[in-house]
Order: C-alpha cells, then sequence, then structure tokens
C-alpha cells in the first residue's frame, strides 16, 4: 500500500522522526511493518477526542523503538492510516519540482535545471577541467608534440630513430632505426627475432618486420607474429612466395635428408590442374584416378598455388568440394596433401583432442618430433582455426606430468642451436638418476626438464653419458621409472633423438603389422614426412628387425583401391 506524502519531503532510509502530539493508537498495538520493532504488547497512549489533534503523550517504553531521528518530523500534518502497518522505509521517491529529482537544498541531485550531463555539474566535470586531451576535432589527439608538451600535444611517442619526426608519429621505429639508436625494437639480426631473409636463401624468412621496415597503413608481414622464447630458432613464413613454401618442411630437415615427393620442375600449370580437378568433381562419374595423377606429383607449395587459382576461377574452396565428394581414407589423404603442412598439423592436433576420446599417440608424435620453428607455426595455425591455444585444449582433455610435458612442447623452445656440451650431459645424467634410480618414486619434473629443454644433440649426449655411467640405456630406464602416457611420450623423444628415421619406419610399421590397418597413422606418417626424410624412412623400413619387404609390398597388401594408388604414388615420389 501507497501513501501520499506532503511535498518536500525526501524520502529517508530507515523511517521517519518521532513528531510532535504522537501517533493515531491502533487496537492491540501496532502492526508489524519493515523497519518497526513489535509493540511487544507494551501499553498504547491514551486517545484524544475525537476531530481534536492527538495529545502528546510519551512513547511506551521508548528502548523499544528506533532512535527518533530514525522518523520524519509531522509538522502538524494528518497520519496515514495504520491499520494495514506503516510504509515502508524505502518508498518510491515522490515527483517533484518538474525533474525526475526532488527539490531541496539538501539533495545529492542536482537541481532540475540543470542536468547531471551539462558542463560543470557536479559530480561532472567542466570541460577545461577534464582529463580527456584536445581532439582537434577529432576523438584522436593531434600529433605535433611530444606527450610532455602541453595541451594539445599527443599521447604517441615522435618516431624514433629517423632522420625526421613527424605529427601522429609511430611507435615503431623509423627506417634505418637500430637498438643502438634508440628503437624499441631490436635489430633483425637481434637475438631471439629471426632475421629477415627473402624465401630460397639459407636462412629462413621472418615472420617479424626489420628494424627498416616501414609502419605505412597496409604493409603487413607474410605472416602474424608469434610469441617466442629467447632460446627459440628463428619463426619463418609458410606464406607462398615465387611458388615454394618458406619452409615447415626444409626447416626439419637435417643433411641428407630427402623426401619423395618434389615439385614438378617443368610444365607446371596451375591453371590447367584446377580445370581438370573441376571437370572430375562435377562428374556424376567421380574419376579418382585424375585425383592421384596431380596431388601427389606436385609439392605442397604447387598444390597452394592450384588450390588458390582454383577458389579464383571457380569461387569455391577446392578443399571443401573434394571434401564433399569423397569419402573414408581416400579422402582422408586428399586432405592431407591439399592443406598447408602447419594447417594439417594443427587440423591433427585439434582432431586428437577434440574427437572422441584423446589419441595420446597424435599429439606425443606430433610434439616430440617437430621443430621449435614448426611447432611455433603450427600454433599459430592452431589459433586461427580453433579461437584457442593448444594448451588451452590440452588442459581439459590431459593431466598430470604428461599434460605439463605437452605443454612444455608446445612452446616450441629447445635450445636446437645448443652445441654439445659433454660436463653438462655428465651432470644431467647425473640428475636423471638421482632423479629416479637412486631415489624412491621418480621426479618427474627432472625428466621433463632435461628431455625438453635441451638438443637433439645434446640429449643423445646425454643418454650416452647415463649408459657409461650407470651400465643401463635410456628407454629402460623410462620403462622403469614411468607408466602410462608419460612413458610413452618420454620413450618417443628417446627414440627419435637416437634415430628419427627409424622411429617413423617402425611408426609405419606398426600401423600394418597384425590384425587390421592403422590408416590414420599410415596417412599421417606418410603425408608428413613426404617432403622431409620419406626416403631414408622407406630406407629404415627395410632394416627393421625380422622385416625384410620393402614398405611398398606392405601398402599393397594392406590397403587398396584409390587410396593405396595415392600412397604408392607418395613413397614412389610422384613420378
Amino acid at each position: 500500500m501507497s501513501f501520499p506524502y506532503p511535498s518536500g519531503y525526501a524520502p529517508t532510509p530507515g523511517g521517519y522522526a518521532p513528531a510532535p502530539g504522537g501517533y493515531a493508537p491502533a487496537p492491540g498495538g501496532y502492526a508489524p511493518a519493515p523497519g518497526y520493532p513489535p509493540s511487544g504488547g507494551m501499553p498504547q497512549p491514551a486517545p484524544a477526542p475525537p476531530g481534536l489533534p492527538y495529545a502528546a503523550q510519551p512513547y511506551p517504553s521508548a528502548a523499544n523503538y528506533p532512535p527518533g531521528n530514525a522518523f520524519p518530523g509531522q509538522g502538524g500534518m494528518p497520519m496515514p492510516d495504520q491499520s494495514s502497518g506503516y510504509p515502508s522505509a524505502y518508498p518510491a521517491y515522490p515527483s517533484g519540482g518538474g525533474a525526475p529529482y526532488p527539490p531541496g537544498d539538501n539533495s545529492s541531485y542536482p537541481p532540475g535545471a540543470n542536468p547531471p550531463y551539462s558542463q560543470g555539474g557536479m559530480p561532472y566535470p567542466s570541460g577545461a577541467n577534464t582529463s580527456y586531451p584536445p581532439g582537434g576535432g577529432t576523438p584522436y589527439p593531434t600529433g605535433d608534440f611530444n606527450p610532455s608538451a602541453p595541451a594539445g600535444s599527443t599521447a604517441y611517442p615522435p618516431q624514433i630513430g629517423g632522420s625526421n619526426t613527424v605529427a601522429g608519429g609511430s611507435p615503431y621505429p623509423a627506417s634505418g632505426s637500430t637498438q643502438n639508436s634508440g628503437s624499441p625494437y631490436p635489430a633483425s639480426s637481434s637475438a631471439p627475432y629471426p632475421t629477415s631473409n627473402q624465401p630460397g636463401s639459407s636462412t629462413m624468412s621472418s615472420g617479424y618486420p626489420t628494424a627498416a621496415s616501414s609502419s605505412t597503413k597496409g604493409s603487413t608481414p607474410s605472416v602474424k607474429p608469434q610469441p617466442t622464447n629467447s632460446s627459440a630458432t628463428s619463426a619463418y613464413s609458410s606464406q607462398l612466395k615465387d611458388g615454394n613454401l618458406t619452409s615447415y618442411y626444409e626447416c626439419a630437415k637435417k643433411p641428407g635428408d630427402s623426401g619423395l615427393v618434389k615439385p614438378l620442375t617443368s610444365g607446371f600449370d596451375p591453371e590447367a590442374d584446377a580445370t581438370q580437378l573441376k571437370n572430375c568433381l562435377k562428374s556424376s562419374f567421380l574419376n579418382e584416378t585424375v585425383i592421384v595423377n596431380i596431388l601427389p606429383h606436385r609439392s605442397n607449395a604447387q598444390r597452394q598455388k592450384i588450390r588458390l587459382m582454383y577458389k579464383t576461377m571457380y569461387g569455391k574452396d577446392l578443399l571443401q568440394d573434394l571434401q564433399d565428394r569423397l569419402t573414408g581414407d581416400f579422402e582422408s589423404v586428399t586432405v592431407g596433401l591439399l592443406m598447408k603442412p602447419a594447417e594439417y598439423d594443427a587440423y591433427l592436433i585439434h582432431r586428437a583432442i577434440q574427437g572422441l576420446g584423446t589419441d595420446e599417440d597424435v599429439l606425443v608424435e606430433i610434439l616430440c618430433t617437430r621443430t621449435n620453428a614448426q611447432i611455433q607455426e603450427l600454433g599459430h595455425q592452431y589459433r586461427e582455426l580453433y579461437k584457442a591455444t593448444i594448451e588451452q585444449h590440452m588442459q581439459g582433455d590431459t593431466s598430470g606430468h604428461f599434460m605439463r610435458m605437452l605443454i612444455s612442447l608446445s612452446n616450441g623452445a629447445r635450445q636446437e642451436d645448443q652445441g654439445v656440451n659433454a660436463q653438462k650431459a655428465e651432470d644431467d645424467a647425473k640428475k636423471l638418476y638421482k632423479a629416479g634410480a637412486a631415489r624412491l618414486g621418480t621426479d618427474e619434473s627432472t625428466f621433463n626438464s632435461v628431455f625438453v629443454s635441451q638438443s637433439f644433440e645434446q640429449l643423445r649426449a646425454v643418454f650416452a653419458a647415463y649408459q657409461r655411467l650407470y651400465k643401463k640405456d635410456m628407454e629402460k630406464v623410462i620403462k622403469s621409472e614411468m607408466s602410462g602416457d608419460l612413458e610413452k611420450g618420454m620413450k618417443a623423444i628417446v627414440r627419435f633423438t637416437l634415430d628419427k628415421h627409424s622411429y617413423f619406419a617402425n611408426v609405419l610399421y606398426k600401423a600394418m603389422k597384425g590384425i587390421g590397418t592403422d590408416e590414420k597413422s599410415l596417412i599421417r606418417t606418410l603425408v608428413s614426412r613426404s617432403e622431409i626424410d620419406l626416403e631414408q624412412i622407406n630406407r629404415s623400413f627395410s632394416n627393421i628387425k625380422g622385416e625384410s619387404k620393402p614398405l611398398s609390398h606392405w601398402i599393397k597388401k594392406e590397403t587398396s583401391g584409390p587410396f593405396r594408388d595415392m600412397l604408392i604414388h607418395i613413397i614412389g615420389g610422384g613420378h
């Protein structure tokens, strides 16, 4: 129930102060109401004669009532009926003064004639006292002065290191600036920033602009910069330039490595290839041979040119069109060949994490065997494709020391440029012994810190030192000290460190040996190593203990149809 209040009364939280003459009595005491204590059966003041003001009488047992300043003065106005209790201590604000705010000298609101957004109206500062810089007619400050200059100055510093300082100075160093000339950016050759050689040079191209790069609008690096660790090797771009990918594959090669899929050196025509693929896909009878005769006969860089030309000519994505028409293992291998290498690795990791159950083998294989540059680029692709980091997704699907190992690997910060240090290798071998065989239980963190941070060359020296000191090879140490996925991951690092070609040859062998075939492992290994070291893996396959048949024999035996044809073309070099 609401009651009218006399004009001019501001609402008072907690009730109203006592009024001269007292409150009207109510039979049986005052009804309970918010903010008022129950009367507790206390005697009520005697009523006054009808029609006359109520006689001033003391409140009964005043200690049971709120303090007097909690009630407004009555001011001679009639009191509302209390038969249904006192009104709420927080009633609605009355209208007054023609404004949404009640008049009154003590109001915390500005007067109605002065809207709260008026210049100078409290608590809003006046324009002269604002903390915002003048914008010269725009929301942006002018750029004529440095930050310490008076009004009109910009918050942006002048261009650093160049011969000219222009209005609206860029936070980027000017052309020709270097670390020594005051630029906050190091020179392109400074660690940990990569050099900026162009694709095709012996040093991989950087995704970062050099110190001489312009900050002109519209100029962008070839790939978005990646967060790097100071020990990481140089980043690189996977963007097409002059028909070559630089170089997700090249950075993984060691001297003597050679892939079996090579670029088509003469007669490569992306327009003709795109036309053939379009005619094949739109036909009611799909001739897979057309696809088999094109994709494994081109390098990945050339496939990207075909994909781009296809979209240019037909306004559709070749990859999507292939997925729409193809099925099964043939679709899987075709998709793998057509994706960019980093995109493919990111896709494999996402499928391993987000699929039905977690495929730990895929996570282990990719993260344990890729170089720093590869891991950084596939991490970038993962964020672009799935709007999250690999680490964020792994934390929801893995746990414990295995998760920590994968997160460490996903940083791509192994000390790849580390020279072999025999003394450090011996020290680390002793550290591993103390963390494992010399104690009850295992200190997994020590194993992780050594296995993930040291270069593969240095790890080989550590394993050799451990064998020399304690007469036990490292794989057996891992088997005795660990179990489950962590054991699997640590063993993968040991095996890849000792012989990477043998490691992948055994992945292929296990995929085909026994009942059934692991087509996913078969596709993943052949596609991802096709332009890196598949030739050496192919030879190593024949050297597996107890196996005399070549890889091609196993593929023909374990697969069939267009899927088999595609795999045979891959290991045959596509020519």
